[in-house]
């Protein structure tokens, strides 16, 4: 195959909106189609666009929380939660993920994982990503990240603005003085937190037109084999 047969070959799958494979091998040759495989980020919940009232001192035994929930799919997994927070004291902070309090709404309840940490924590206000460590979410469910200091200070910001996008938002928040024993909670001035989710990677359709583009393609591919072919016999 020479490289400008393979620079038209690529061209015309590129065109065709394709996946291609092709294997060459003695008296071999196999032409693989097909549509990649995509997986949607989606936002649970978000109010990182409002405007930064304060923040919540979190250190030693005093945690904060901020609430979210699912919505009716049973096929997601947590991505990521980002929270605009900043390092006071030098430490590490660490992001837990809690089930509701059942019979009792509102209460962050049974721990359920910890989320992955930030190697870094700056000394200003500023979006720190926890990666979701794909955790499965349960469909129509209501949960609870919570951000307490294994060492150092930190502070977690909160707006006024009651406007929060995604599904999930709730704008729910709470504070415990005992290290998660008894918890006070509200549905106002909520703390600033985006919550993303994964749903599981399906393959793409592959596009009429990308069909036959691609079979018009093979036809052409066999043609100048079967020529080539016929030049070696001569």
């Amino acid at each position: 195959m020479t490289v400008a047969f393979s620079r038209s070959l690529l061209a015309l799958a590129l065109s065709a909106g394709v996946i291609l494979r092709v294997d060459l091998a003695p008296g071999l040759f196999s032409l693989s189609l097909g549509a990649p495989a995509s997986a949607a980020t989606d936002i649970l919940s978000d109010n990182l666009f409002t405007t930064t009232e304060d923040v919540e001192l979190v250190a030693g035994s005093r945690y904060v929380s901020a609430g979210f929930s699912t919505d009716g799919r049973s096929d997601i997994s947590l991505d990521s939660i980002t929270l605009l927070m900043r390092m006071d004291a030098p430490g590490q902070a660490q992001l837990d993920l809690f089930t509701d309090l059942p019979g009792t709404p509102g209460t962050p309840d049974a721990y359920i994982a910890s989320l992955v940490s930030p190697t870094f924590f700056p000394s200003f206000l500023t979006e720190i990503v926890f990666g979701g460590n794909n955790l499965s979410l349960a469909p129509n469910t209501k949960y609870w990240a919570v951000l307490k200091a294994n060492s150092g200070d930190f502070s977690w910001a909160w707006t006024r603005d009651p406007l929060g996008s995604g599904m999930g938002f709730e704008g729910t928040w709470g504070f415990s003085d005992t290290a998660g024993a008894n918890w006070d909670t509200f549905d106002t001035e909520a703390m600033q937190m985006r919550v993303t989710a994964q749903a599981e990677a399906v393959p793409g359709p592959l596009p009429l037109a990308g069909a036959f583009s691609a079979l018009a393609l093979s036809r052409r591919l066999r043609r100048r084999i079967h020529h080539a072919k016929t030049h070696l016999r001569r």
